[in-house]
């Protein structure tokens, strides 16, 4: 599945109510993301992967700092092990889980 592959089924949802939308589909790229919103597609994303990626990304996103986001790249590493239930890792977040240690 490529990057935002559901933008035109929820744009086709998002004309049919009057509710705020929210989607998900494999986001990796923050330009990605806030295109969707800019243009309207969306009221918010689900992006669980690259906020494991970077758990700093919405405060990266607020402050201008796109440069310093660490991106998801989709190898679903973090998702690949759910179900074995071992400890979630990250191929782009080493430190994964341990975001307290920087506050």
């Amino acid at each position: 599945m490529g990057e935002g592959a559901l933008q035109d089924r929820v744009a086709y949802v998002r004309k049919l109510t009057g509710k705020p939308v929210v989607c998900v589909g494999r986001f990796t790229s923050p330009d990605s993301m806030l295109g969707q919103l800019k243009r309207g597609v969306v009221d918010l994303i689900g992006a669980v992967r690259p906020s494991i990626a970077d758990p700093f990304l919405p405060t990266k996103v607020r402050g201008g700092r796109l440069e310093d986001i660490r991106e998801c790249i989709g190898c679903n590493i973090c998702y690949a092990h759910d179900f074995r239930c071992s400890p979630l890792r990250c191929t782009q977040n080493p430190t994964m889980g341990e975001e307290w240690r920087s506050g």
